[in-house]
């Protein structure tokens, strides 16, 4: 059963199998601390209870997020969680997103992707390994 919430209109964020959750940055917005705080909290609540999981952040949509916001979720994971991917539009888009995650250093794996599909397969392995 899928359970989804909605978070002030710019982020869903949703689970089908407990296992991975998906925070999907809606249509042309700002990603902002307030929002961020929010999705860890609905992560959790959706979430908490399972003994491990994996996050996939599909930004595909999103226009900007200010380096508070960023440095918060790298350090906001659960510690259930055992790998994020990123989903970007393009291979630019994603050499920023690498490149910024060296400064802001997620605690757990972290890797970003342009296929969705290829950072599902990947989510799954490192649950996997985990195991």
């Amino acid at each position: 059963m899928k359970k989804s919430v909605l978070i002030n209109n710019k982020v869903e964020v949703s689970t089908s199998d407990e296992k991975i959750f998906y925070y999907t940055v809606l249509d042309k917005v700002e990603l902002d601390l307030e929002t961020a705080k929010k999705m860890v909290e609905a992560g959790l609540n959706i979430g908490g209870h399972v003994p491990s999981c994996a996050n996939l952040v599909d930004i595909r949509q999103m226009l900007y997020m200010k380096a508070e916001t960023r440095d918060f979720l790298a350090k906001a994971a659960n510690t259930n969680l055992v790998a994020s991917a990123i989903v970007m539009n393009s291979k630019l888009q994603t050499g920023l997103v690498n490149f910024f995650t060296r400064f802001s250093k997620p605690k757990t794996p972290t890797k970003v992707f342009t296929d969705l599909d290829a950072a599902e397969n990947w989510l799954y392995e490192q649950l996997k390994i985990a195991e």
